[in-house]
This record gives structure tokens, sequence and C-alpha cells, in this order.
């Protein structure tokens, strides 16, 4: 399940971890949302930030964006088991997401990576190695050197 920390002193992802008790300080933290909830709501974020904001009339950015506050009131309107949801949980998800896959900065969210949209995402050039390792079975890396990772 995910939850926060109610100690203000631990700063692991903003206080927001999966399981029972913080992995910093060991206390059980606040809950936020089950497993079920906390994986329908990913999948529910995938689809509309990677695939389809348009199916949630989800107005995105060139960049990837869309506003919290609107994504939680489409995703209420479209599936009404969410009637809960609020801006705050996304950031609870991608906090606590240890795959990095969404970014919240402000009242703003999105995907980091998986689009099978047409986006222009704004992602730092600093410090990229000039050598990238990649683990793959030796049945694709001919797959892997002509088409890349994407």
């Amino acid at each position: 399940m995910l939850r926060q920390c109610k100690k203000r002193s631990c700063s692991i992802n903003n206080g927001h971890f999966t399981g029972s008790n913080c992995p910093v300080c060991n206390e059980e933290g606040k809950f936020i949302m089950s497993d079920r909830e906390a994986n329908s709501l990913g999948r529910m974020l995938a689809l509309v930030l990677r695939h389809a904001p348009e199916k949630f009339g989800v107005e995105m950015d060139l960049n990837g964006w869309v506003n919290s506050r609107e994504l939680s009131e489409a995703i209420q309107n479209k599936r009404r088991h969410f009637h809960w949801l609020r801006g705050w949980h996304f950031e609870a998800i991608a906090n606590a997401d240890d795959k990095g896959r969404y970014q919240v900065e402000g009242e703003m969210i999105r995907a980091t990576y998986g689009h099978s949209i047409e986006l222009e995402l704004d992602l730092p050039t600093d410090d990229i190695p000039e050598a990238l390792y990649w683990p793959c079975d030796p049945e694709t890396v001919a797959t892997h050197m002509e088409y890349g990772i994407t």
C-alpha cells in the first residue's frame, strides 16, 4: 500500500513509500491508497500521460505536462470509483515509484518515458555518458543496434 511517513524528518521521496513502515525510521506511515488503488491509478496514468490524453479530455502541452487538478477531475468524471482522487495523489504515486515513470513539478505532472504520442520531452542534456550499457539477451542485440532502445 502507498503511505506517507508521519515524521517530518524523513526525507525519502517526500515521505512517500510503499509498504506499512517507513524505510528510513520504521514508523507506520499514514495510509494514502491501497495496492489495488495504486496499481489501477498507475495504469490509468500510463494510458492518459503516455498514450491517449484525448480519451479523458485532458489538455497536454508540447512537453507532455498536464495540470494535476484537471487530470484528477477528468479521471473522476470517467471513472466514478476514483471519486476520492486529488492532485496530490499523483505526487505520492510519482515519489514512491522506483522506476521514475512520472515527474511532478508544482501543479503539473507528466510521464517520463514510454510515450506512443509525439512529444518534445525537455530532458536535461548535461552529463550524458558517451557509452550506455543496456542489459539484453544475445538474441536481441542486433535489434537494439539497429533501432535503439526507445
